[in-house]
């Protein structure tokens, strides 16, 4: 098995060097459309929660309340899991095209990956919903179970107080949680496994979403343990990359932040550096890891099919204007954002810095700011 890993790997990472600049263009301006479409959303959404509460403010316990208990907010939390499963698998469908092509010797642009993914976006929907009316109903047990060991171990006294005492009820607690998480961790890697061939099923056989899924467990029979490794070698990437970003941020901060404690304007700067260096460190690792994921998962497929597979006809450009007007509008809203963060650190930095900083105080003054978002 393991010659076959790491072929599937060596692969992957040949079609990642052939085609970065393909793949990272195309997952920036998918990551802008999506911010365009997610920004307006997410605003309708939280204006249409507080017109229902009639208050200005809508807390934490209202808005799990609103999901959960109420008919309107369940049919409301299981579509925006199936909005958010959509762009997550599309964004996935975009970048395939693009290793597939590449892998294929016939490599595509940023605008034809688009155009693929827009124009499979409906198939991709479809898919989604399948996954998501398959998992909610088979993880619902485990939240519940959570929530019993919760209420009747947990319940008498604040969390603070079983962080600080730890008492025996505590550890028990602990114990029967961890339990119950490793029993939905093998869930979900079972799932992962028997499902990883579905979404290039749609795409590139353009098999029907309601069938996918059944057809990616057949085909994956003998192959789980080959695809499980693939992916835990994946998963054990993202993670070094990741947790790498953030040492790196916080070296940067730690070494740079005791100089800055003269001066409001040399923090405010250096503050801002700091997390455009944080938010831009954090995209390239996001643009890695998906582009791995979708390549190491086209790979994978490749593996199970006897005939040379192309990428359909239909991948053809969208009008320029339209993906450029949707990219433009996602940089605008992220603007917006960049500029709304600066005036907050402008407004408040002056009011916990009426006293002269220490190093270690900039440094906690920059931890705040950077978790704001």
């Amino acid at each position: 098995m393991w010659p076959r890993v790491r072929a599937i790997a060596a692969g992957a990472f040949d079609d990642l060097s052939r085609s970065w600049r393909t793949l990272a263009i195309t997952d920036l301006a998918y990551k802008a459309i999506a911010f365009a479409v997610l920004t307006p959303a997410t605003a309708l959404l939280l204006r249409w929660l507080l017109a229902r509460t009639g208050s200005h403010v809508v807390a934490d316990a209202d808005i799990a309340r609103f999901f959960f208990t109420t008919p309107s907010g369940i049919a409301a939390l299981l579509a925006m899991t199936v909005f958010g499963a959509t762009i997550a698998v599309l964004e996935c469908g975009c970048l395939m095209a693009v290793g597939l092509a590449t892998e294929q010797g016939s490599p595509i642009d940023a605008k034809s990956a688009l155009a693929f993914g827009a124009k499979s976006a409906l198939a991709v929907l479809r898919l989604a919903f399948q996954m998501v009316i398959r998992v909610i109903p088979a993880i619902v047990p485990f939240v519940l179970a959570i929530g019993l060991v919760y209420a009747a171990l947990l319940r008498e006294h604040d969390i603070n107080y079983y962080l600080a005492r730890r008492p025996s009820e505590f550890v028990v607690a602990l114990v029967l949680a961890g339990l119950i998480v490793a029993a939905l961790a093998w869930l979900v890697i079972r799932t992962v496994t028997r499902w990883a061939l579905s979404l290039p099923l749609v795409l590139f056989e353009n098999v029907n979403p309601r069938h996918a899924l059944r057809e990616s467990s057949e085909r994956s029979q003998g192959d789980r343990t080959l695809i499980g490794s693939v992916l835990a070698i994946w998963a054990a990437i993202a993670i070094a990359i990741g947790a790498a970003v953030a040492a790196l941020v916080e070296l940067i901060a730690r070494v740079a932040a005791p100089h800055t404690a003269g001066s409001l304007a040399v923090l405010l700067t250096f503050l801002t550096v700091l997390v455009i260096v944080w938010i831009a460190g954090g995209i390239a690792a996001s643009i890695f890891n998906t582009s791995l994921f979708a390549l190491l998962i086209v790979r994978l497929w490749r593996t199970d099919v006897s005939s040379s597979r192309e990428v359909p006809e239909q991948v053809a450009a969208l009008p320029r204007g339209i993906i450029w007007s949707l990219i433009g509008a996602g940089l605008l809203i992220a603007s917006g954002f960049v500029i709304l963060a600066f005036g907050m650190a402008v407004y408040f930095l002056p009011i916990i810095s009426a006293a002269p900083l220490s190093g270690e105080q900039a440094f906690l003054h920059w931890m705040w700011f950077s978790s704001w978002p």
